[in-house]
């Protein structure tokens, strides 16, 4: 985050706990490799890290409907980005080394990937790819999930199908969604959340698996309907989506948000609803928190999917927490399954403080009936440079199916503006605030480095609906001197 005051100007823009989008970079899977064929780029997608050593991050996106050599074996593709939006791809699937002729019609590879970074212990970083169509031992659409070991171009280094792991049935849908975990007995690394939702009865299931270092594997523990009482029923669809939520509660172990986007509430079918699940050191659950879509200040209609894709989301209130993203990938909202993606921030107890859908007309222009906008989700590195996370979204339908995604640049509604210089030493502080209509203390930090050192007051609480404007003057400031300032906020949903 930049915070400076040159003498002539100041640059910042501040973090709020409201936010809202100041700009959306629309990019199609066409544009982006020439892609014409509809294979639904962009069903699941995941922030991997600076994988080339280039300072960028980088992402791996599932095309589980991409024919190679038969139809619907699936692919993901791994995509390079750069400060000049300039993107290179290397495609894994069928044709793949370590992979070649491994996945048959229908796999549906590429319905989900998540990053276990450096799973192995040696450096090189693991995604897991899932398979949710995948038949064997008799079954049909059992599912699995290949780990994919990578070097820094994208190539495979090493692969490894982990199947389903208990006796098994016809569509279980086992690795539909997978998240990696630390902490289970004591194990930072080697330990993979994988979830079957379409088990007893799309009831849904998670199972927590070791891989050995003879890549043999190993069961440590499943999460059911059982371990959660009867808040999951039939037909839920429990673990559709799966995150890793870190260590909530202290205990040493990784907690899981999980998705449940057929579950049904406030008279409505299949509006969805999502869970923070809090593991014990043996993988079982030691406690659970549901959460509806009205709990969550999340708009539904029969069938809108809360919780078909969910993630965390740096830090964007500065409160120590985390914000997730929530998509409802067949909301309606402003058009037929338009499609649409809210975040969502709790508190350390994760009680409900506030939500910002991500799909408010901004984005409109660029997106249509049955896009499905929120198949997909990450959070990414702040690519405006206005210390908040940049979003990325997915829309696997659009064009026909071909897929697009979205870069969501957000930002809060107190931004800083530049200074008004009235005279060498003498300044108007310059911010823009919208607080939602809550009586809200403004004030300014400012000092000669980024740890400040100064406080300057408003003096009054400020309260507005819209964004509105407002300054304050400092006369104090020695010249040719470069300070650093920011503005900050206090009302009854805390400090940000």
């Amino acid at each position: 985050m930049k915070n400076r005051i040159l003498i002539l100007s100041i640059f910042f823009t501040f973090i709020s706990s409201f936010c809202s989008i100041i700009s959306g970079e629309y990019i199609s899977a066409q544009d982006m490799n020439g892609n014409t064929v509809r294979g639904y780029f962009g069903s699941s997608i995941a922030n991997i890290g600076n994988l080339d050593g280039y300072g960028i991050e980088d992402l791996v996106v599932g095309v589980p409907l991409s024919d190679t050599n038969v139809m619907n074996s699936g692919s993901v593709e791994i995509l390079f980005l750069n400060k000049t939006e300039y993107y290179t791809t290397v495609t894994l699937d069928n044709n793949s080394p370590l992979l070649t002729d491994s996945l048959a019609t229908e796999d549906l590879f590429g319905s989900s990937v998540s990053f276990l970074g450096d799973f192995y212990g040696n450096g090189n970083k693991v995604i897991a790819v899932g398979a949710p169509g995948t038949d064997y031992d008799g079954y049909s659409s059992i599912g699995c999930v290949w780990l994919l070991e990578l070097n820094h171009s994208g190539t495979i280094l090493s692969s490894k199908r982990i199947k389903y792991p208990d006796s098994g049935n016809n569509f279980f849908l086992f690795g539909s969604s997978s998240a990696p975990l630390k902490g289970i007995n004591g194990l930072n690394n080697r330990v993979i959340a994988i979830a079957a939702p379409g088990f007893y009865s799309s009831k849904g299931c998670i199972f927590i698996v070791k891989v050995n270092v003879d890549n043999t594997i190993t069961l440590l523990n499943d999460i059911v309907g059982r371990d959660i009482g009867s808040s999951v029923v039939d037909g839920d669809c429990f673990g559709a989506s799966m995150a890793n939520a870190g260590d909530l509660d202290n205990n040493g172990v990784d907690d899981l948000i999980v998705g449940a986007p057929l579950n049904d509430s406030d008279g409505k079918s299949g509006n969805g609803a999502f869970y923070i699940i809090y593991l014990n050191n043996d993988g079982s659950v030691n406690d659970y928190k549901k959460f509806f879509p009205q709990d969550v200040g999340i708009d539904s209609e029969d069938y809108s999917q809360c919780g078909y894709a969910v993630t965390t989301l740096n830090d964007i209130d500065r409160d120590g927490n985390n914000e997730i993203l929530i998509s409802s990938y067949q909301r309606d909202q402003t058009s037929i399954n338009r499609g649409s993606i809210d975040i969502v921030s709790l508190d350390h107890n994760e009680n409900f403080l506030w939500s910002k859908n991500l799909n408010d007309g901004s984005l409109d222009a660029q997106l249509y009936d049955n896009d499905m906008f929120g198949s997909s989700v990450t959070g990414y590195q702040d690519m405006n440079e206005n210390g908040i996370p940049t979003v990325i979204a997915c829309a696997s339908n659009s064009n026909g199916g071909i897929g697009s995604f979205f870069k969501i640049n957000v930002t809060g509604p107190v931004a800083t503006d530049s200074a008004y210089v009235e005279n060498a030493t003498d300044v108007d502080l310059n911010c823009t605030a919208n607080t939602k209509g809550i009586d809200t203390e403004l004030y300014y930090e400012y000092g000669l480095s980024e740890s400040f050192g100064d406080t300057l007051f408003y003096g009054i609480d400020i309260n507005s609906s819209t964004a509105e404007a407002f300054f304050k003057n400092i006369s104090i400031l020695d010249t040719n001197t470069t300070y650093y300032y920011r503005a900050i906020t206090s009302n009854i949903n805390g400090i940000s």
